[in-house]
């Protein structure tokens, strides 16, 4: 390691040749380097002074005597010279006097040593000799390849492996980006090394380049490409369509974009990507057989064997010849094309390791092997999940993507990994739209494969004629309706072209209506119905410029009706029915009158011409379609939207009209004798027809059938009231009561909250919500009778009646620590589940309908799957089918388990509840010889206390601070002192605190302090009564001294001290053996959860799982998702465990607390100060290329160089004579105080803060006191008294040191001169002076400079308070503070 300031210690001449010897780099004798200019030194003078710098570790020398710069130096004095200008002239120097010359002969070698090569090497690189270097790199290859220091490549000697960022200032752009970077990028892809940061800046070089790159594309074009490819970088400017001028450039970007496309599932645009790219290829190098030979291309050859056609084979043979010998992920894809050649797989050879040559070569074994149904050995499904592990961590996700799909399916079906990497394969490819390239083909058995070698053979020998793609693609016609704030509908239409796949027919690209316009014949697949609304297809001209192909709906409805492949846009699955509809003249009886009117009603919305048409949707998917012939428009302007109103005598009038009429138009007659038809009562029920309606929703229709399922439809109390129909051939007509409909309709609506937001029967319903699809069907069902469900053939989805607890039978059986639970759910005598089965499906339902399968709804009551989510958050799974429960976590499923339908529980768990009952109604007595009279509120904090130490189990005593927590501890440390030793660990600050309570409120027990040098003595001498009083540190010193002993008590007080898990305290205090564990602490979670579980940790090990399984279950999902059930779960868990009462909750009497923010503005001087130290921050890190995460530390600092600096200038900038605006606003403020009779607590987290406040103090005459870590625990308790008799006006105290154990009521004034970041620690400190005792009100004071990041501190106050109250009170949680984010606050943000 270069020591620096070693370096500069020694003579000037010294470091020069050092300097020099590193440019050197490769041993070299005392004579020949005499020569060389920068020494020009006689040998026999520079000899010894290079023998003591190698004595001194300087140099290294060989045993001929030839020195060289210790390579542990050698590239710090490289980088120092080129950063300080010598280096370019000392490198000619060099290279001029010892490079050597070409050799004459291919016999001849060029450099004597590898390190002569290496030198050369580097230092026509450092000088950016690009040309020349490529020519030397090359000879030296040859010359040195069998050394180690060449292997990989003479890079990773000189610049490290991985590469030293140290490096990349000063390697010259075009060296690192045409030599050096593309090297690591290919070692990485190779051996999956992480080259993120690598290629983050090699990328942004190359956007910044412009021109002038060809260079670099016609070399590296692959690998950069295999890079944006392999990293999902596919909307990077890099992956862009090159300029017209993109050369090699363009020939990889076609490439690229033919295997994207083969990933999103489009094989036909692959194909014509990937030969017009090769195209290019082969006319720039002038050869017809030229290839890619990149990384990509396999892929290709991977969609050649998927297409399987006689074309696909031939042309594969090429890539095989040239590739298979080197590339063993060919030799895989060749095993693969024998099989669907042959039917035959005989046993893939080699092992797995054989494959594993790079990881795209063992993803294409992978996968081979699967498609022919060869099952993957343990080893490879290991090797792919450790594959998926490396290739996620170094950023190359659409690898890991790859990996996630095989393991998906290729792991057996009893792995528990398999669902794990389902969800991973699904969340990544959904992500990124594509799909898996193990979805490319599906695995066939032996038989199948054979079956289609016989059919391909027989193809081959017939006559070749022309391939046909009839049934593989089609047009299908997407129906859309738009919804006006009018009420007025309108309709559109476009076309999709479908492929059909494996999995059904694809989605649909869009296709140009210009194509289907002017070359139909482009689409051979069209049939004669595509092709009439291909000639509604029209040109229409918006101006000289502005022209478009469009397809107008009004054009386009003659030609749907009867169309078979038309289709909602969001519904996909069924055909719409589109029927030509007729237009009926009715003449309706209406109070004494007659009405004639049209049916259905006209919509007088539209300015309608004659021929166009419109629309009744009779259901969700039956469309009739009405043609406004010129009569018909005739016959509307007559009668009106309304009809006519004619008197009934006119009745003879009326009938001789209708014979008029009868020949133009159908005719519905109430008037008697004008029809022949039998009367039927009519079918009362209303109809409510539902469709499958985009992602995962339902469109509701709402419809009467008064004449039978196949009679007409109307919507309820809407449309004629007497109707007369065709139904199977036989003429019917019937009676409809219109209010009732619309009276059932509204009551359907009540009784189904579900369908709340449809306001208008008559028109329909759709939501994309699936939970409230669920249960708007749900409630349907409930309905029974009084609704018909209609549903498209195959569409239909079911839900179960409503289960609960009551049709759960379950078993409780004592199994260790454990309780293992097993039980079945009864739905019906055909379906009934276990509770392992029922815990898994629920897991991934939002709500409480469980997913079954094929479509249908397992319905939980919501009672019951709030139980469900309680038991999956507290059990763990055993074995294939069984669950397990904690005895503590089994608590917390009381109620679940007592209200199963049937309980067979064991004796174990049956004598634990009732253990549990009778010590939750005892009353455990305050000792009497507690010389204390407690509150009510302690009473209960002792009895609750009382009851956890008889049942065994640890506790968390977190009343707020001030609220007498260790008198209330007294208590049952008296109660219990019989049993035994009692053991107390506290800060240091606090020991005196505990022994004088102890000796004022217990007098029966005996405090002993462990100290001294006879503190083994103290442990082995204890007793009942005894309470031992130690510190933390000294816990963690003698821990096993303190583990030998089993204490009767264990009390950890400021407990907030084991919240790091990873601390020796902490350990230490894991280690402790007692009957009974409590811990007090205001403050259970200052930061995160995680010290929350490290407090439980300690009282009630395994009731919050381990640490991974508490992250997985509650922390992640609350601090980073917000989850409020887990939050709920956590707290149900814990909270037998912990008590707190705050103060505003049990102690009115308690004076009020004021906080005031004063903000204090600096002067001009100190925001100058204050802004050069924050861009001097800024600078340093924007000149670092580490990323902010890897250097929280340095962030940290720079944050609180500026915080001293708005405390004030000296502590920035020692010696400053600038004077201190928030000291001046201090001493104001004391002053005021002073006046009015006040005392004051002052904090700091800064000592020399306090030093200078202490300074002006004296400056002053003001009497004070003074605590900070270095005051001796003796003297505390004296200053603490001498304050608290009325000695001082001001208590200076350090924050750390004094902010916690301390009773200090005379003050009144509490003022914060810094804000620290944690607000607990800062209350903490508060309730020094706000606490049992106080009789005044206490005013909290916090001086925050204006304009600093003291402001964005205190900002952050709140997110910190959420966090623990989050769990304690119920309000929301914020997380972790991070570098980046605390980076931010010093950019400006917060």
């Amino acid at each position: 390691m270069f020591d620096e300031q070693k370096f500069l210690q020694l003579p000037e001449a010294n470091q020069q040749l050092l300097e020099f010897m590193s440019i050197i780099y490769a041993p070299i004798a005392a004579t020949p380097l005499s020569k060389l200019s920068p020494v020009a030194t006689d040998p026999k003078v520079l000899r010894p002074v290079l023998a003591e710098m190698a004595e001194d570790g300087w140099l290294t020398v060989s045993t001929n005597n030839y020195f060289a710069c210790n390579p542990d130096i050698r590239d710090e004095l490289t980088r120092r010279s080129i950063q300080e200008g010598r280096f370019a002239g000392l490198a000619k120097i060099v290279l001029d006097a010892l490079a050597p010359e070409a050799p004459k002969g291919w016999y001849q070698k060029r450099w004597p040593t590898v390190e002569a090569a290496l030198r050369d090497l580097r230092l026509n690189a450092l000088l950016g000799e690009t040309h020349k270097l490529s020519s030397l790199l090359s000879e030296a290859d040859q010359q040195c390849s069998n050394s180690p220091k060449f292997q990989p490549h003479p890079w990773f000697t000189l610049w490290g492996h991985p590469l030293d960022e140290a490096w990349l200032d000063y390697l010259p752009e075009p060296v690192f980006l045409q030599m050096v970077a593309p090297a690591y990028l290919r070692q990485a892809d190779w051996k999956m090394e992480n080259a993120s940061n690598l290629w983050e800046r090699y990328s942004a070089l190359l956007r910044t380049a412009g021109s002038g790159m060809s260079t670099v594309w016609a070399n590296f074009g692959g690998t950069i490409y295999w890079q944006l490819f392999q990293r999902y970088q596919w909307d990077s400017d890099l992956a862009a369509v090159p300029p017209g001028d993109g050369g090699v450039r363009m020939e990889h970007w076609h490439l690229f974009t033919a295997i994207r496309a083969l990933s999103q599932g489009k094989r036909d645009e692959c194909m014509a990507f990937y030969q017009a790219g090769l195209k290019l290829v082969r006319k720039r190098q002038g050869s017809r057989k030229a290839l890619y030979g990149t990384p990509l291309e396999s892929l290709y050859v991977l969609a050649l064997l998927v297409d399987g056609s006689a074309a696909a084979f031939k042309e594969i043979t090429s890539y095989f010849k040239e590739f298979a010998a080197n590339n063993r992920g060919y030799l895989a894809l060749a095993y693969f094309a024998d099989a669907r050649l042959t039917g035959k797989a005989p046993p893939m050879e080699g092992d797995v390791t054989f494959y594993q040559q790079t990881p795209l070569t063992f993803l294409l074994a992978l996968i081979v092997r699967h498609w022919i149904g060869q099952t993957l050995p343990a080893e490879w499904l290991d090797g792919a999940a450790s594959y998926y592990q490396k290739l996620n961590g170094i950023g190359y996700l659409w690898l890991a993507g790859e990996y996630a799909a095989v393991l998906a399916q290729a792991l057996p079906d009893k792995d528990k990994r398999r669902s794990l990497y389902q969800g991973l394969a699904e969340a990544t490819h959904s992500k990124a739209g594509t799909q898996p390239l193990i979805n490319l083909y599906r695995p066939q058995q032996e038989w199948e494969r054979t079956l289609l070698a016989l059919q391909r053979l027989g193809s081959a020998a017939a006559v070749k004629t022309p391939a046909t793609k009839a049934g593989v693609e089609r047009v299908v016609w997407l129906l859309s309706r738009h919804k006006y704030g009018s009420g007025a509908v309108e309709y559109s239409i476009v076309p999709k072209l479908q492929k059909n796949t494996k999995k059904g027919w694809t989605d649909g690209r869009n296709i140009a209506l210009k194509r289907l316009a002017t070359e139909p014949e482009a689409f051979p697949f069209l049939t004669a119905e595509d092709r009439h609304l291909c000639q509604s297809i029209k040109l229409y001209s918006y101006g000289y410029y502005d022209k478009s192909y469009e397809l107008h709906i009004q054009d386009a409805w003659p030609h749907l009706i009867g169309h078979p492949r038309v289709f909602w846009a969001d519904a996909l699955n069924s055909p719409l029915d589109i029927q030509q509809g007729r237009e009926e003249l009715l003449i309706l009886k209406e109070r004494g009158k007659l009405r004639i009117k049209l049916s259905p009603d006209i919509p007088t919305h539209h300015d309608w011409k004659p021929d166009s048409h419109f629309v009744v949707e009779e259901t969700t998917l039956q469309l009739k379609l009405y043609r406004l012939t010129p009569n018909l428009l005739q016959l509307l302007q007559i009668l009106g939207k309304d009809g006519l109103l004619v008197p009934t005598e006119a009745e003879a009038s009326v009938r001789q009209t209708l014979e008029v009429l009868a020949p133009m138009i159908t005719i519905q007659s109430d008037i008697a004798g004008m029809d022949n038809a039998a009367t039927v009562e009519a079918d009362p029920r209303t109809h409510v027809h539902m469709l499958p309606w985009g992602e995962g929703g339902l469109r509701f229709l709402m419809r009467v059938q008064p004449l039978g399922e196949a009679g007409p439809t109307f919507p309820p109390g809407a449309g004629r009231g007497n109707v007369m129909a065709e139904v199977d051939g036989k003429l019917l007509k019937t009676s409809r009561n219109l209010k009732q409909e619309r009276k059932q309709a509204d009551a359907l609506l009540q009784d189904c909250p579900a369908l709340s937001g449809w306001e208008d029967v008559n028109d329909d319903y759709a939501t994309d919500d699936p939970e409230q699809c669920l249960e708007a069907l749900q409630q349907l069902h409930e309905l029974g009778e009084r609704v018909a469900l209609a549903w498209p053939e195959g569409e239909k989805l079911r839900v179960t009646p409503q289960v609960g607890a009551n049709n759960l039978t379950l078993k409780v059986r004592q199994s260790g620590d454990w309780f293992d639970l097993d039980g079945k759910l009864r739905v019906d005598d055909q379906l009934v589940l276990s509770l392992r089965q029922l815990l898994d499906l629920s897991q991934t339902a939002t709500g409480r309908f469980v997913q079954l399968g094929n479509g249908q709804f397992l319905t939980l009551t919501r009672q019951f799957q709030k139980k469900l989510e309680l038991l999956r958050a507290y059990a763990e799974t055993t074995g294939k089918q069984g669950l397990k429960v904690g005895a503590l976590a089994g608590m917390a499923l009381e109620d679940f388990i007592d209200e199963a339908g049937e309980l067979d529980a064991d004796k174990h768990w049956k004598a634990q509840v009732k253990r549990l009952n009778k010590i939750r109604q005892s009353q455990p007595g305050v000792p009497a010889d507690l010389q204390a009279e407690l509150r009510d509120y302690q009473e209960e904090g002792f009895r609750w206390m009382a009851r956890l130490a008889e049942w065994g189990v640890g506790g968390c005593l977190a009343d707020d601070m001030g609220l007498g927590k260790t008198v209330q501890t007294l208590g049952v440390l008296l109660a219990r002192a019989n049993q035994g030793a009692a053991l107390v660990v506290a800060p240091v600050s606090v020991c005196n605190n505990w022994y004088s309570e102890c000796q004022r409120f217990a007098p029966s027990l005996r405090p002993l302090f462990y100290r001294g040098k006879d503190r083994q003595q103290l442990l082995e001498g204890l007793q009942p009564h005894d309470l031992l009083i130690a510190s933390y540190g000294l816990l963690q010193q003698d821990a096993e001294a303190f583990q030998t002993i089993r204490w009767s008590t264990i009390v950890l007080d400021e407990a907030q001290a084991i919240k790091n898990t990873g601390a020796k305290r902490t350990q230490a205090a894991y280690q402790l053996q007692g009957d009974f564990r409590l811990v007090t602490t205001g403050t259970p979670i200052e930061n995160h959860l995680g010290e929350l579980w490290s407090l439980f940790r300690f009282l009630n090990p395994g009731l919050l799982f381990s640490q991974q399984q508490f992250g997985e279950r509650f922390q992640t999902p609350i601090e980073r998702d917000n989850d409020d059930k887990a939050r709920q779960h956590l707290k149900k868990l814990v909270q037998p465990f912990m008590l707190r009462r705050t103060k505003n909750q049990v102690l009115q009497e308690l004076p009020p607390r004021t906080e005031i923010t004063l903000t204090v503005s600096l002067s001009d001087a100190e925001l100058a100060l204050y802004e050069a130290i924050r861009q001097q921050a800024l600078e340093r890190f924007a000149q670092q290329t580490e990323e902010a995460e890897n250097r929280h530390l340095e962030v940290l600092a720079e944050i609180t160089r500026l915080r001293l600096a708005a405390c004030h200038p000296q502590l920035a900038m020692p010696g400053s004579p600038l004077p201190s605006s928030k000291l001046q606003a201090f001493g104001e403020l004391v002053t005021e105080l002073r006046e009015n009779q006040h005392k004051a607590l002052v904090f700091s987290q800064f000592v020399k803060h306090l030093e200078l406040i202490r300074a002006w103090l004296d400056g002053q005459g003001i009497h004070y006191q003074y605590l900070d870590g270095s005051t001796p625990m003796e003297q505390r308790k004296q200053r603490v008294d001498a304050f608290q008799r009325g000695e001082g006006d001001i208590f200076l105290i350090s924050l750390k040191a004094g902010g916690f154990g301390l009773n200090l009521t005379a003050a009144d004034y509490v003022i914060h001169m810094d804000p620290w970041w944690n607000p607990a620690v800062e209350d903490q400190a508060s309730d020094r002076a706000h606490r049992i005792g106080q009789q005044r009100p206490v005013t909290v004071y916090r001086l925050v400079a204006e304009g600093t990041i003291e402001e964005k501190i205190v900002k952050l106050h709140q997110q910190k308070r959420d966090l623990a109250d989050s769990l304690l009170e119920g309000s929301d949680v914020s997380g972790k503070l991070s570098a980046k984010e605390m980076l931010e606050m010093i950019r400006g943000g917060v």
